[in-house]
């Protein structure tokens, strides 16, 4: 139990002291989780001061026992919309596929689905079977120990080091990070923290990395630091230094496309005489945005900073050359048809 994290700790906690059947103090509560008796005070100090009713009940010699009051726990009442809205949410669990956090959240909803009663039941199942949610989901099955760790590490405050595949490296490379928390981007999970090999903030993928050793050096967690204001400058979740003021225009079937979604908090739309629709948004990194400005094609044109056309046009020079190489002509139709298009 020593390497959970304590969120699933204090989970497990209160499923064990919500047996009546058993009697348990600090103590055997440690043993039974493999932590200090402080740990197991820290946790039960933590669920009071959050208003879980733990009853503490003093016998002889002062000997102390902790119960969950179940009598106390206000009856759960939902609308249907309201069943309905929480279970499409369940659909957001797919994130942590192979986690012992997943596992939870399943057992959750299920016991969330027991208190609808049959009828109810039913009718959140008839309802949620015409509704089609695409995932593709990394599986951390086999990494649900890093998870764990990094979980740890986060919510205990100490460095870890991890073991690290990136996608420009031959080989893994290990770095020791101060975690400050997760992100969620497209069913897939980053470690946001500071890099002491780097000295700066940096994020990882999950998926790439290879495994974790967390240590019992602490560190201090900046007081101004907020994970959603350090991607505020990411269109998604690759971050840097620069400030750029970014506007494409997009023409045809592409302009309904985007002025349907809000792509980033920045994103401001200017309709045009002649039909087109000018973005402008404020990013610290072109990357990401130079990928999805080129899914468009011809319709998406990018109009500043300079940089970003020149690096789209490098783009569509490498991949004209690719297409024009004699690896990739099979027929003579192809060749034809490339030249027509040249």
């Amino acid at each position: 139990m020593a390497d959970r994290s304590s969120i699933g700790r204090i989970l497990s906690l209160l499923r064990v002291i919500g047996d009546s059947t058993k009697t348990w103090d600090v103590e055997s509560l440690a043993s039974h989780f493999g932590v200090s008796d402080k740990t197991v005070r820290r946790d039960l100090k933590e669920l009071k001061d959050n208003g879980i009713p733990i009853t503490e009940t003093i016998g002889p010699r002062n000997h102390r026992t902790y119960s969950l009051n179940r009598g106390q726990l206000p009856p759960l009442r939902l609308t249907f919309d309201e069943a309905f809205a929480i279970f499409l949410g369940k659909a957001s669990l797919t994130a942590f596929n192979g986690t012992g956090i997943h596992e939870a959240g399943l057992t959750g909803f299920e016991k969330l689905r027991l208190l609808l009663g049959d009828t109810e039941a039913r009718y959140v199942d008839k309802l949620s079977s015409r509704i089609h949610v695409t995932s593709q989901a990394s599986n951390f099955e086999d990494r649900s120990d890093i998870v764990d760790s990094l979980l740890i590490a986060i919510e205990d405050n100490r460095a870890i080091f991890i073991e690290y595949q990136s996608s420009r490296s031959t080989e893994p490379l290990t770095y020791d990070i101060f975690p400050y928390g997760l992100a969620e981007h497209r069913e897939s999970l980053y470690v946001v923290g500071h890099s002491c090999h780097h000295n700066e903030m940096r994020t990882w993928k999950i998926d790439r990395i290879q495994s974790t050793e967390l240590t019992t050096f602490p560190f201090q967690r900046p007081h101004d630091f907020n994970i959603s204001a350090f991607f505020e400058g990411a269109f998604s979740v690759v971050t840097g230094a620069k400030q750029e003021n970014i506007r494409v225009r997009f023409t045809g079937n592409a302009v309904q496309y985007v002025c349907e979604k809000q792509f980033h908090a920045s994103q401001k739309s200017h309709m045009q005489s002649d039909g087109s629709v000018i973005l402008e948004f404020q990013l610290n990194s072109l990357l990401e945005v130079k990928a999805w400005i080129l899914s468009f094609g011809v319709k998406a044109e990018v109009l500043m900073p300079q940089e970003l056309r020149i690096e789209i046009v490098q783009e569509l020079v490498q991949m004209i050359a690719l297409y024009a190489s004699e690896k990739n002509r099979h027929d003579s139709s192809s060749i034809s048809s490339f030249n027509t298009l040249a």
